[in-house]
């Protein structure tokens, strides 16, 4: 239980140390503003923090080592030193002086290191030269005096040159990614996306457009009959992000940047303070843009029909739907990192990572992140708010409504909220570019920080209370939104719609979890079965490095079945899905995936398919005491394993069926059993003479021998299988009275460890009368399972009381039939009991020996086609086990089958067996 308990735990480290970690620096944002609050903070708030990150970084590392398949350990542990190493420099470089970013800083580091950590996760881990390209960006804009630059009308200009250069180059350069124009290989460097970076550069040009003209923005308009309208030229400023984002976005068909920079640049408007025809012009504007896109561009279309239709009008699974059902599979903890389907999930390295993150890390990860992401926007209005320059006022907070806009667009698209954008989440994403466009953005905003305190030349009074004031509803609307996305998360995570749990409940992603996420099945005698295990033997497990594998090969495939790769299954594996599955509160409570222990013994079952090799048809043993099912088996079989490689696995219809309990065939003499009791029951007389041919309704029926039998008592009539004296009372009690009296011996139970029994007959209750006695011998529509027999032989055995079978532990099954009279039953055993000793299984001398009751029946249904069966128990005396055989016709088989001499032997082997291991 230790064990489980503390395997459960790493699995929830990551989250927890997120939390811990995400708690502690909103802690220590807080501590760092001027107010009573921060000097109750500032004792304990680092100790958390520091907690937080130690439970982080064991949790997700000790997660990412025990599952990662593609990432060796050393590299992921390299990614998180430079990481660590990133926190260490930008902590010196902002030193005492960065009091005010330093949560922003630390916030920032930390949703980077999640990221490296689910990147390597995804097997797309940054390069260490990435890496180090981050860091040297965050470096120089953090240190360098560009911010005290923008108010020159060149610099800013550059900027404006340099974000249109960056935004046009995959239109020159080409390189498409997902059907739109937005990378550009790069010699050296390989695939770069130089919008990422463009944008933000078209927040520095916008901020010093801006800045220069605040004063004009709030008091320049012009009037045509006293309806305001804006001044051209101030217009083209406002209007002119999303213009470039639209038309770029015609042209290289990615629409994301457009809305990104339209709602960026009407924060920025609103920061500054514009006049509210300027807000109209951009939002009319952009409105008509939008329906123009919309109209014309599918792709747009279709993303918007996605938002209203998540899970698609067939009920085929959308992107947004795939990510909705595995944020719902990741409940509120989450299944672990490392241990979920990520690479399942559609664009799971662009917007869709925050639904693998939410699968991984759960509701709890996902609001975490949001937190994270709104300190960081935070702290970027913040330095906004503390700045006494304009465009440091302006640049800092476009960033922070960039970083936070990208953000919440990219989780309220995953969550269905809003249209797909395909764009990357700031910092946590795996690209390379859009690490470095957020640590140079992270290094602006520093830098603003940094030259707006005592000793850099500014005054302390920051920015001026009108600015200040919208800052702050700025802020209150980013932090409203991001309430929102936080509570969209739980609510998709811990209460999802009825619709994503019907598609939770049969898509592949669902299935495959469902398939492979299990405990082992095992024999009473711990024999493993069935087991989950890793694709490739030297990696460890991961779900989606795992194949579900049978030790034992066929020799069970007919009941436990497999399942696959594919999400399908059958037998056992199929019918207790729910009962195996690995479950979170099973896992925290120590008990771990649930196993299952069958009835099987293993030794008894080896004898079974050893003497089946070969051979086509069925074998079942059952402890008489305790109704435990202790061999059970269906041949030919097909190895299970198979289904671990879908390109190799068998088709459908390759399948053998579970001839034990799901398929029917001719009984033969065995069904003179029930036959026999019914006619007790009913006291049928017996022929007058013996005969050789019976005569009924215009047909005959002769028997086995072509010699005269009958007339000698129900009991010497079954020692030698009499198929006149059987014919005959089939005939007398008629087809109703055949098909009511065997019914219930032959349909003792309708289920057997959770697996459904086809039900068996002898006759129709409206067959003619020539059916019934073919019935009365087990042909003509007689049809019956391997399981009929066996319990009606457990029945014989136990002097009429129902013997009901068990062959899963802990699944309660029920026996419906009545007991039968023990005078009429004993009849039947002294007939059983007379084939062994002198009838027609005295060829099998090894069930003398072991002082058995047996019946013999060959059913011959087609010429040279013949089923063979022997049914009995021993000893005779004092009943412990019982077992059924039948052999059928194979692909190859050119001889009739006879019972005695061909079921007799394998029958008696499992019965010897069964005495040899019942101790």
């Amino acid at each position: 239980m230790i064990a489980n308990l503390g395997s459960r735990l790493v699995d929830l480290a990551a989250v927890l140390g997120l939390l811990a970690c995400t708690l502690g620096l909103w802690g220590v944002f807080l501590a760092d503003r001027p107010s009573v609050l921060s000097r109750a903070l500032r004792p304990h708030v680092r100790l958390v923090v520091w907690l937080g990150a130690l439970g982080l970084l064991v949790g997700s590392w000790a997660a990412v080592q025990a599952v990662s398949s593609r990432v060796t350990p050393l590299p992921v542990l390299g990614g998180v030193v430079v990481v660590i190493a990133t926190v260490a420099g930008a902590v010196a470089l902002t030193g005492p002086v960065g009091r005010p970013t330093r949560a922003l800083v630390a916030a920032a580091v930390v949703l980077t290191l999640l990221g490296v950590l689910f990147s390597a996760r995804l097997g797309t881990a940054p390069s260490p030269w990435i890496s180090l390209a981050a860091l040297l960006a965050f470096a120089f804009f953090a240190q360098s005096s560009v911010v005290q630059q923008l108010e020159r009308r060149v610099v800013h200009r550059t900027a404006g040159f340099a974000a249109l250069a960056c935004l046009a180059l995959p239109l020159v350069l080409g390189g498409r990614v997902r059907d739109a124009f937005v990378a550009v290989t790069l010699p050296v460097i390989g695939s770069v996306q130089t919008q990422e970076l463009g944008r933000i550069l078209l927040v520095v040009w916008l901020a010093g457009a801006l800045a220069r003209r605040r004063v004009g923005f709030q008091t320049r308009e012009r009037r045509f009959a006293r309806i305001p309208l804006p001044d051209v030229r101030f217009a083209l400023v406002s209007l002119m992000p999303a213009v470039v984002g639209i038309l770029l976005g015609v042209l290289s068909n990615d629409y994301g940047p457009a809305l990104v920079l339209a709602v960026v640049a009407t924060v920025m408007l609103a920061v500054a303070g514009a006049r509210p025809v300027y807000f109209v012009t951009a939002a009319v504007g952009g409105a008509l843009a939008s329906v123009a896109v919309v109209l014309t561009v599918d792709k747009v279309a279709l993303r918007l029909e996605a938002v209203t239709r998540p899970l698609g009008e067939d009920g085929a699974l959308t992107q947004v739907g795939t990510g909705l059902v595995a944020i719902a599979h990741g409940d509120v903890f989450g299944l672990g990192l490392g241990l979920g389907l990520p690479l399942a999930i559609p664009a799971v390295r662009t917007d869709l990572l925050v639904a693998g993150l939410g699968q991984e890390l759960g509701a709890l990860g996902m609001v975490c992140v949001v937190l994270l992401l709104l300190l960081v926007g935070t702290g970027c209005f913040d330095a906004a708010r503390n700045a006494r320059k304009d465009t440091q006022i302006m640049l800092a907070a476009g960033i922070g409504a960039l970083l936070l806009v990208q953000s919440l667009l990219v989780f309220g698209g995953v969550l269905g909220l809003l249209p797909l954008t395909g764009m990357p989440v700031p910092f946590i994403s795996s690209s390379g570019s859009s690490l470095v466009s957020s640590a140079m953005a992270l290094g602006l905003v520093v830098s603003v920080s940094r030259s707006s305190v005592p000793g850099s030349g500014a005054t302390p009074s920051g920015a001026p209370p009108a600015l200040r004031r919208r800052l702050t509803l700025a802020t209150a609307g980013v932090i409203a939104m991001s309430v929102l996305m936080g509570a969209a998360s739980v609510r998709a995570a811990v209460l999802p719609g009825d619709d994503v749990v019907e598609a939770r409940a049969r898509d592949a992603m669902s299935a495959r979890m469902l398939m492979l996420d299990r405990g082992q099945l095992r024999t009473r005698d711990g024999k493993v079965l069935a087991r989950t295990e890793p694709a490739d033997p030297d990696q460890p497990l991961r779900l989606d490095n795992a194949l579900r594998r049978y030790p034992e090969g066929a020799a069970y495939s007919a009941l436990v079945g497999y399942a696959s790769v594919l999400g399908t299954a059958s037998g056992l594996e199929q019918k207790l899905a729910d009962d195996l599955a690995c479950r979170d509160p099973e896992r925290l409570t120590g008990h771990g995936c649930p196993s299952i222990e069958l009835t099987l013994d293993s030794r008894v079952q080896a004898v079974a398919t050893e003497a089946m090799e070969g051979r086509t048809g069925a074998v079942i043993a059952v402890d008489l005491d305790s109704g435990d099912v202790v061999a059970y088996g269906s041949w030919p079989a097909l190895d299970p394993n198979a289904y671990g490689d879908p390109t190799q696995a068998p088709p459908a219809d390759d399948v053998e069926p579970d001839r034990v309990t799901g398929a029917v065939t001719f009984p033969g003499s065995v069904a003179k059993l029930a036959v026999g009791l019914a006619g007790l029951e009913q006291d049928v007389d017996l022929l007058a003479e013996p005969l050789a041919a019976y005569y009924v309704d215009g047909g005959r029926i002769t028997s086995f021998t072509g010699a005269p039998c009958g007339a000698t008592g129900v009991a010497d009539a079954l020692a030698v299988s009499c198929n006149t004296e059987f014919a005959h009372i089939g005939a007398e009690l008629g087809a109703a009275g055949l098909a009511d009296g065997t019914r219930d011996l032959l349909n003792q139970q309708s289920s057997l460890g959770g697996q459904d029994i086809l039900p068996s007959r002898l006759v129709g209750g409206d067959a003619s009368l020539f059916l019934a006695a073919a019935g009365g011998i087990g042909m003509g529509d007689a049809q019956v399972t391997p399981l009929a027999i066996s319990q009606l032989t457990a029945l014989i055995a136990r002097d009429g009381k129902p013997l009901t079978y068990h062959l899963v532990d802990g699944i309660d099954e029920e026996n419906s039939a009545d007991r039968v009279d023990a005078d009429l039953v004993e009849v039947i055993q002294e007939g059983m009991r007379e084939a062994v000793t002198s009838g027609t299984a005295r060829a099998v001398p090894e069930l003398a020996a072991l002082e058995a009751a047996a019946k013999t029946g060959t059913a011959d249904y087609a010429p040279g086609l013949n089923n063979a069966w022997l049914t009995g128990y021993a000893p005779y005396d004092d009943p412990r086990f019982a077992v059924t055989v039948v052999l059928q016709p194979g692909e190859d088989q050119v001889s009739g089958l006879q019972g005695g001499r061909d079921a007799g032997p394998i029958a008696a082997a499992v019965l010897a067996a069964c005495f040899s291991w019942a101790e």
